[in-house]
């Protein structure tokens, strides 16, 4: 083990640790402040950094299912990535005692007298219930690939890949409609859940490319077919949002449905129109037309700015569907945003530097400063 390196990541997980529990501190100070937006930010938070943990989750199982040597270069990220699910778990709980901050339903008001048939579906009580559910399942799944893969079982996690796949679909459409679709509740698509486990998977592969591409100069040894697959792998679900985003777009819009059509009104005016163009030009334009390069694709350094574009985009995209709902007054970053986003990203880096730093360091030869451009 290249013990130089893993002293290194020690150092990065304490050093994210400190930043977590700093920024956490300043949050709950922004409670005093202003409990409304503190709580609205914690939950866009809370939303990007759990999804990097599910999308890592799709994207062990479709590994497991479909083989190939791009996997096994990512394997040890996204395996970290997915056991911070237990903690996201328990760092939701402060929602629960906040809900009319976040959900108009949860309010006195609660739901108006035009939606009887969501009374019973949207109420706090089932809302956690949900939530219960939905990582108790999900954090069996991950209980089953840690323990078989420790084990070397590959039947049992084939058999939970195959398995988890649709369950991990079928939790993603509920807790999407609870988690984001219910922020704005007569509003409603068929598509979000699909937009939603897009940007899942770009963010966490995304992710993992960072963190691949980085440790390649550091001596990971990483096949330039392998890296060649990662980038095929993202221009292809960037490919695959701006399908189903711009789809959602193009048949709520043509329908001219004003139900449907009202999530889009405060994301097309107040300045968010704006962000809507940097997330098409960001996450999809620039990044296609630089993955459709082979030889960028092939080297790490020149692949590594591409995947923090698109991993940087995914945070833009996130705040664009979830702050507009809770302020539709016009485009607005306030500064309890970045303390929850800080706060709760030192947390979740922390804990995936626990559980990769040895996996990781152990990966290094000891001695090599670079090995792939």
């Amino acid at each position: 083990m290249n013990e130089q390196v893993l002293n290194r990541f020690e150092k990065w997980q304490r050093t994210a640790w400190i930043v977590g529990v700093v920024g956490c501190i300043l949050w709950l100070i922004g409670i005093v402040v202003a409990r409304h937006t503190a709580f609205q930010s914690y939950w866009f938070a809370w939303i990007f950094w759990n999804g990097i943990g599910f999308g890592a989750l799709s994207i062990l199982m479709l590994h497991i299912l479909s083989g190939g040597a791009w996997g096994n270069v990512v394997r040890p990220t996204i395996r970290a990535a997915i056991f911070t699910i237990p903690m996201m778990a328990v760092l939701m709980i402060p929602i629960f005692f906040s809900m009319g901050d976040v959900f108009p339903w949860a309010t006195v008001h609660g739901l108006d007298q035009a939606m009887p048939h969501k009374r019973v579906f949207l109420t706090t009580p089932w809302f956690i219930v949900r939530a219960v559910i939905y990582f108790a399942i999900l954090i069996t799944l991950v209980r089953i690939f840690r323990v078989h893969a420790e084990v070397g079982d590959d039947r049992i996690s084939r058999l939970a890949s195959g398995a988890g796949i649709c369950i991990y679909g079928i939790c993603m459409l509920f807790a999407c409609t609870d988690w984001i679709m219910s922020l704005v509740p007569r509003w409603y698509t068929t598509m979000l859940v699909v937009i939603m486990m897009a940007w899942q998977f770009l963010a966490a592969l995304a992710f993992s490319v960072i963190i691949v591409t980085a440790l390649a100069r550091a001596g990971l040894p990483v096949t330039t077919k392998q890296l060649h697959d990662l980038g095929n792998l993202l221009l292809a679900f960037v490919i695959f949002w701006i399908y189903v985003s711009f789809g959602q777009f193009l048949i709520i819009w043509s329908g001219n449905l004003p139900r449907e059509i009202s999530w889009y009104l405060p994301r097309s005016a107040g300045g968010w129109q704006y962000i809507a163009v940097a997330l098409a030009t960001l996450q999809f334009l620039i990044p296609f037309f630089l993955l459709l390069s082979r030889a960028r694709k092939q080297h790490a350094r020149r692949l590594l700015p591409v995947a923090v574009m698109i991993f940087s985009t995914n945070v833009i995209e996130v705040f664009w569907l979830i702050v507009p709902s809770l302020r539709p007054t016009g485009f607005h970053v306030a500064w309890l945003d970045v303390v929850a986003f800080v706060g709760l990203g030192g947390l979740w880096v922390g804990a995936f530097l626990g559980f990769s730093k040895r996996q990781l360091a152990a990966a290094l030869p000891a001695g090599k400063e670079e090995t792939h451009g």
